[in-house]
Parts: structure tokens; C-alpha cells; sequence
């Protein structure tokens, strides 16, 4: 069964140590997902650093809900995926 990373988050007093992106690559390392789409704040421009470091491109505003916020909706993909001429994410399915 396909996997994907959809939430990861560090207590504010651990941030900016690195323990993010240490948790957040040996997630990605054991579980080898073919995507994950984690959701960040708009306007957090440190996350979407960290997220672009790590192969995040934000495909565009997330609602979960009628009266949900709007979230940034980021995805990485992994090498069985790609962006086509248009940039759009093509993702191979299947074994």
C-alpha cells in the first residue's frame, strides 16, 4: 500500500535545531513514500524554507472544509513521479 507523509510538526522551543528535518528525512527514508503533502500557514516564510530545502513546492491553497482556514498545500514527490513541460505533477501509480 502507497504511503505519504501529511503531518509533521515541532514543538516551538525545538525548532530551528534540525530536529525537524532529522525526523522528517528518517520518515522519508524508512517509509519511502511517493508523495507527501504536508500543510503550512501562508505568510510562514520560515517553514516554506525548510519545506523548499527538502524538495517541497507549494501547489496551492488547501481548505479542509466549508469553514476551514486556507492552508498552503505543499508536495515532494519521489523519483517515480515528475512535472511534466507544464509543471504540473505527474505521478506514476501502481507496483
Amino acid at each position: 500500500m502507497p504511503a505519504g507523509i501529511c503531518e509533521l510538526s515541532v514543538r516551538p522551543t525545538w525548532q530551528g535545531k534540525g530536529i525537524g528535518i532529522r525526523i522528517h528525512t528518517a520518515l522519508l527514508d524508512a517509509f519511502q513514500p511517493r508523495w507527501s503533502s504536508p500543510l503550512a500557514m501562508p505568510g510562514n516564510d520560515a517553514a516554506q524554507r525548510v519545506y523548499h530545502r527538502l524538495g517541497y513546492r507549494c501547489v496551492g491553497p488547501y481548505r479542509a472544509g466549508v469553514n476551514g482556514s486556507v492552508l498552503d498545500l505543499l508536495l515532494r514527490c519521489s523519483s517515480k513521479s515528475f512535472a511534466d513541460r507544464n509543471g504540473t505533477w505527474v505521478v506514476e501509480l501502481g507496483e
